[in-house]
């Protein structure tokens, strides 16, 4: 099967440490628009190389990461070994959760969300970034040998019934596509592979163009 895009070394090496478009310009925008009060409990969902978990300390939050897999890089950092859909973490904990290109990786991103809901006090934030669908395309093609980020993307009004069945309300909404077609020219000019292409340009060689696009949303559960 093939590796998920952000595993590919075609994409860290052009991505580098933050493995998503538009890297920490967009969370940045989103920690704006979150506004979580100063020293705010915030959990950082499949941090990865803890790029955005560095970021957030450095800002003064309790931040603590969370992946099935930790990267080495991300060593020394206060970390779970985890998956988003069992959080070790006691309901109503947390002021804020970060999520940032993971939702579309998990196996099941409805359960996610509730579980994510959980450890949320009432009124408390989630930074959520991601690939979706755009309303003409068709769904992504079942199967192993699609990367799994595109597999579990879902049409834009899909996310929004998943945020509310969630118990979660969304507040902002942003769409930033432009990010998603930046790194996958930079992959092109880098000398990335076709397969790197493709999957962050939504397209297949083997088959009809499929259409994906970034969005940044700010959600509040429900108090």
């Amino acid at each position: 099967m093939e590796a998920p895009l952000y595993a590919q070394p075609g994409f860290r090496q052009v991505a580098g440490d933050v493995w998503r478009p538009g890297g920490m310009s967009v969370t940045r925008r989103g920690l704006t628009l979150c506004a979580f009060p100063a020293g705010a409990r915030l959990l950082d969902i499949g941090c990865g190389a803890g790029a955005t978990l560095r970021l957030l300390r450095a800002l003064g939050y309790r931040a603590v990461g969370c992946d099935r897999q930790p990267d080495t890089a991300a060593a020394g950092l206060p970390l779970l070994r985890c998956t988003a859909l069992a959080l070790p973490l006691r309901g109503g904990v947390l002021d804020g959760l970060l999520c940032e290109c993971v939702l579309s990786l998990l196996s099941d991103s409805e359960a996610a969300l509730r579980e994510m809901a959980r450890v949320l006090r009432p009124a408390g934030r989630l930074l959520l970034s991601d690939l979706f669908l755009t309303e003409d395309a068709p769904p992504p093609l079942p199967g192993p040998g699609v990367p799994s980020c595109l597999r579990g993307a879902r049409p834009l009004p899909d996310l929004l019934r998943l945020f509310r069945q969630a118990g979660l309300r969304l507040l902002h909404s942003e769409d930033h596509s432009d990010r998603l077609r930046s790194l996958a020219a930079r992959l092109l000019w880098n000398g990335g592979t076709r397969t790197d292409l493709a999957a962050l340009a939504g397209a297949s060689c083997s088959c009809a163009p499929r259409r994906y696009d970034y969005g940044l949303w700010i959600l509040e559960k429900d108090s």
